[in-house]
C-alpha cells in the first residue's frame, strides 16, 4: 500500500511539471483565472513557478487515506509560493520590440492593394502579439500601424477609434495599460526627423494622449467651439439638425496638423484620387445630401431624415445618386456615385471623408468598407 501511496505523490508531481508551460504562456484570461484561483510551487532546478490547482487537495485526500509522509509535506510547504509573489516575479510582457508590418505604405505591394480589406489583411496583428508586448513596443506598433489615419475619418476621435479597433486591437489594448501616456510620451521623444511620416507619428502621439488624459477628466479635453447649431431641410422639407462654421480649433488641433494627417491619409490611399484639400467646415453627410460645394459651411451627423421622410428611396447603383455605409446598423458615411461598374472593384464614389478632404475612390476602398452588405444607394423622388 505504502508503494502505491508513493506512486501517486510521484505521478501527481509529473502532473505539475506538465503544466508549467500552460502557466508561462497562459493567455490574459487564463492568466488572470489561475493567478486567482491557485498557489504555486516554485521548482528551483528549472527556475519556474508551477500551478497547484486542486493537487493539494488530492494529496489531501490520499495521506489521509494511506498515512502522511510528513518529510513530502514539509518539502511541499517550502515550495508553496503565494499568489502575490508568483505575479512579481512573473514577467506579464516578454515581447520587447515592435512589430514589423511586412507591407507598408512606401511599398509597391501596398499601392496595388484593390480595396480596403486587403490592406487590413496585410496588416493583420495577432491579439496575443499585442498583449504580450511591453507598452514601449505597443506605442510604436500602434503609432505606426498604416491605418491608424483612419481614428480621424469619423465624427469624432473616439468613434475613429471604436471602429479601427475592430480590425486592430492594439489601441484598446493601449489603452488599457496604466503606464500608457508615459510611454507614447517617450517615444514621441525619439521618432527620428529623417522619417518621412515622423510629422504624422508625432502630431497622432499629441492626439491619443489628449483622449487618454481626457478620460474620466472632461474639463483637460474640451475644445474651444466656434460652430453655431443650426438646419439645413430635406426635399420634401424636414428639418435637419446641422452645425454652421466649423474650425479647426473645434478639433482641437491646428490646420498644419490636419494637413499632415491628410498627406498620410493619401499615403494610406495612394489610388483615392483628391479633389479638395481638408476642410474642417463639412462633412461626408453634408456634402452627399445637402451641398456638393467647397464652400458647404454644414455639418450634419444625422441625414437619416432625408431616407425616411419620403425624400429618397433605396435604388440600386446609378451615377448621381446616393451612397450610405453601415456598420451594426448604424449609418456611419455617405457619398455620390459616379460610375457603376459590374463589382464594387470597379464602381466610384466622390466622398469628403470627416475633416480630411474631398475623394474619388473605389466603393470598397475607403476607411468605411465593411461587405457590400453593409451600402446601400437611394434616388431621389
Amino acid at each position: 500500500m505504502k508503494k502505491n501511496y508513493y506512486i501517486v505523490l510521484l505521478f501527481l508531481l509529473i502532473v505539475l511539471l506538465g503544466l508549467t508551460q500552460q502557466s508561462v504562456y497562459a493567455s490574459d484570461e487564463d492568466d488572470a483565472y489561475i493567478r486567482s484561483n491557485t498557489e504555486y510551487l516554485y521548482d528551483p532546478e528549472t527556475n519556474e513557478y508551477l500551478p497547484i490547482q486542486n493537487i493539494e487537495t488530492e494529496i489531501s485526500v490520499i495521506s489521509d487515506q494511506n498515512g502522511h509522509d510528513y518529510e513530502f509535506e514539509r518539502l511541499f510547504e517550502e515550495k508553496r509560493v503565494s499568489n502575490k509573489e508568483f505575479a512579481a516575479s512573473s514577467p506579464k510582457y516578454t515581447i520587447d520590440t515592435a512589430y514589423q508590418y511586412p507591407v507598408t505604405w512606401d511599398c509597391e505591394e501596398w499601392k496595388n492593394f484593390n480595396n480596403v480589406i486587403e490592406k487590413r489583411e496585410a496588416c493583420y496583428v495577432s491579439p496575443e502579439l499585442l498583449r504580450n508586448m511591453t507598452t514601449l513596443a505597443l506605442v510604436e506598433t500602434v503609432v505606426k500601424y498604416p491605418l491608424l489615419v483612419d481614428i480621424f475619418a469619423f465624427d469624432t476621435i473616439e468613434m475613429g477609434i471604436d471602429w479601427v479597433s475592430d480590425y486592430f486591437v492594439g489601441i484598446d489594448e493601449l489603452f488599457s495599460r496604466e503606464d500608457a501616456i508615459e510611454c507614447l510620451l517617450e517615444y514621441s521623444a525619439v521618432i527620428c526627423e529623417d522619417d518621412e511620416y515622423s510629422d504624422f507619428y508625432k502630431s497622432s502621439i499629441e492626439i491619443i494622449v489628449k483622449v487618454l488624459d481626457g478620460r474620466g477628466n472632461e474639463d483637460n479635453n474640451v475644445p474651444s467651439f466656434r460652430y453655431t447649431n443650426s438646419y439645413v431641410y430635406t426635399p420634401n422639407g424636414s428639418q435637419v439638425q446641422a452645425r454652421y462654421g466649423y474650425t479647426w480649433s473645434d478639433w482641437g488641433m491646428t490646420s498644419g496638423d490636419a494637413m499632415t494627417a491628410h498627406n498620410a491619409v493619401k499615403s494610406a490611399y495612394p489610388n483615392a484620387v483628391e479633389i479638395t484639400n481638408a476642410n474642417p467646415s463639412y462633412n461626408c453627410h453634408s456634402y452627399a445630401w445637402h451641398q456638393q460645394s467647397s464652400l458647404n459651411n454644414y455639418w450634419i451627423s444625422d441625414p437619416s431624415a432625408y431616407m425616411t421622410d419620403g425624400s429618397y428611396s433605396a435604388s440600386t447603383p446609378v451615377a448621381g445618386r446616393k451612397i450610405t455605409y453601415k456598420q451594426n446598423g448604424i449609418l456611419k458615411h455617405s457619398g455620390v456615385v459616379e460610375v457603376v461598374g459590374p463589382t464594387t472593384d470597379t464602381t466610384y464614389v466622390t466622398s469628403k471623408w470627416s475633416w480630411y478632404g474631398l475623394f474619388y475612390h473605389k466603393v470598397n476602398d475607403c476607411p468605411y468598407y465593411v461587405t457590400a452588405q453593409n451600402i446601400s444607394y437611394w434616388k431621389l423622388n
